[in-house]
């Protein structure tokens, strides 16, 4: 199965469909390579966006993936610790983050190349943009504005495997930093 569909929200393409059984009896994955609506360079183009945050927090709950028109999202609420930028947009104390992809009601899974979606504990540092129809937030450029956050060291989620090698200016941005330093960086862009 190929096809092309356009998500606006999230500011990307999926294309390049391709569902693949496990067993006559499973529901198929489909995986779907995505166009971003830009290549990002620096934490400042991140924030380049209207009404765009920063935050670091922890996720506390993923929520079932519901599909518009087959495309399959999935809400993760995050427990904000600290706004690094835009802090006048955010006021609450946790957000709903959706990301695109999941598993859709009837088991069909859907992956998206380089999206690694949120999981229950992790800890991360989001660039964010505001979901005006849901209320909910998307992370800005998908996979360019999502970093983890392990002992105190802030990563790239999944540049590093999109671009196979690690001279991408993001990855650069984080690399043997730590969540103080890149903190403080994004702070002094507000």
């Amino acid at each position: 199965l190929t096809g092309l569909v356009l998500v606006a929200s999230t500011a990307i393409a999926l294309v390049a469909w391709q569902s693949i059984g496990t067993s006559p009896d499973s529901p198929p994955t489909t995986r779907a390579s995505a166009l971003w609506d830009r290549d990002y360079q620096s934490f400042a183009e991140l924030l380049d966006s209207p009404g765009a945050v920063a935050v670091v927090g922890r996720v506390i709950s993923v929520n079932p993936s519901y599909a518009i028109e087959g495309v399959p999202f999935t809400p993760a609420v995050i427990d904000v610790e600290s706004v690094l930028a835009g802090s006048d947009r955010v006021g609450a104390e946790s957000l709903t983050v959706v990301q695109t992809g999941g598993t859709i009601p009837g088991g069909r899974t859907v992956h998206i190349e380089d999206v690694q979606l949120l999981a229950i504990e992790d800890r991360v540092l989001l660039f964010l943009i505001p979901e005006p129809v849901s209320g909910y937030w998307a992370i800005t450029g998908g996979p360019y504005g999502h970093f983890m956050i392990d002992n105190g060291e802030v990563r790239s989620a999944t540049l590093n495997e999109m671009f196979d090698v690690e001279s991408h200016p993001l990855v650069i941005a984080v690399q043997d930093r730590t969540l103080e330093e890149v903190s403080g960086e994004i702070e002094a862009l507000e």
